[in-house]
């Protein structure tokens, strides 16, 4: 994920319709998070821009819809219904990723929240208490 997007590297369709963010839910696709057009053929690096942060790790489902209702608007629940091949609707599940910085400050940001509250107030008062955060971190990146 960078800057509040997924990019999908690439969607082929037969016809225009919507590449489509749903959020994961118990590993399945569930809430509508982001949607973005695209046309007949090849699309390549396909940024989907999402209405709410996803954590790295958390999963979505980009899933292809046919623009069928009202062309270049987005209408699903109703006209742009998912794409289903063979019986089966053309998406597939993804964990997000992000940059090691990134998960590395997060990761900190909550050790640092679920310290004690005395040590978070030494901290605040300009003492320097060692913690967790102090220690090298290891973090694996899924790819």
């Amino acid at each position: 994920m960078k800057n509040g997007s997924i990019t999908v590297a690439d969607v082929t369709a037969t016809v225009d319709g919507w590449i489509v963010a749903h959020l994961d839910e118990g590993g399945k696709p569930g809430k509508v998070i982001g949607h973005t057009a695209v046309k007949a053929g090849d699309n390549k690096n396909v940024a989907i821009k999402l209405e709410e942060a996803v954590p790295a790790g958390g999963k979505l489902w980009p899933m292809l819809h046919i623009d069928a209702g009202t062309i270049g608007t987005y209408e699903f629940p109703g006209a742009d219904a998912p794409v289903v091949v063979n019986g089966n609707v053309v998406m597939k599940q993804i964990s997000i990723t992000g940059r090691r910085a990134d998960i590395v400050a997060e990761h900190r940001r909550r050790e640092r929240a679920a310290r004690p509250a005395a040590q978070r107030a030494g901290a605040a008062a300009g003492g320097r208490v060692p913690d967790a955060a102090d220690t090298p971190t290891r973090v694996s990146i899924l790819r």
